[in-house]
């Protein structure tokens, strides 16, 4: 298996084929939002091959050094209970050792699988994340925040510096009538 930095053909590929699929409208960016993040230098996606085919890949947004939004984990759902999941927890946090990378998910209570929601943070506890104690609201959905860091931070930093990378991804407009962190 080989992760590696997507091209954007792959980029388009994987958007259109996998993510559009996966994640409700609300949660997802715009493919041309994505391609001018990375034109920009502040957004990575990487794809995980094995062989040939993309099984795997995960995006996320980094403005400031240090401080890493994940943004998106998908794995192709032949695959799904491969552990590939766990690898690409595993590769990124090793990969970017030097920072937090902070990540939503969904919140149990108000997910529509609560079940799965639980199973999903608790395998996220498996691989080193911290759960903060707080939640935040984006475009109407409930999420718990958590991250991977080499050690335990005060839960106002990791709510500052989510903050800040919201607001750097959004139009003010769009962070005051869509965004409430925490909530």
């Amino acid at each position: 298996m080989e992760l590696h930095e997507a091209t954007p053909e792959e980029v388009r590929l994987v958007y259109e084929r996998d993510l559009v699929e996966a994640f409700p409208y609300e949660e997802l960016r715009t493919l041309p939002e994505i391609e001018e993040l990375i034109r920009q230098g502040k957004y990575k996606f990487l794809c995980l091959y094995d062989g040939p085919e993309i099984v795997a890949s995960v995006a996320f947004y980094q403005e400031k050094p240090g401080w890493i939004l994940w943004d998106y984990l998908y794995v192709v759902p032949s695959r799904r209970h491969s552990w590939l999941g766990l690898y690409l927890v595993r590769d990124m946090t090793k990969r970017y050792h030097d920072s937090v990378i902070i990540a939503d998910v969904e919140s149990p209570e108000y997910a529509p699988d609560p079940s799965f929601a639980r199973k999903r943070i608790a395998l996220f506890r498996r691989t080193g994340a911290f759960v903060t104690g707080f939640e935040v609201e984006l475009w109407g959905v409930r999420y718990k925040v958590i991250y991977w860091a080499d050690r335990k931070h005060p839960d106002n930093e990791i709510m500052r510096e989510y903050d800040h990378i919201c607001r750097t991804m959004f139009t003010s407009e769009e962070h005051e009538r869509y965004i409430r962190i925490p909530f």
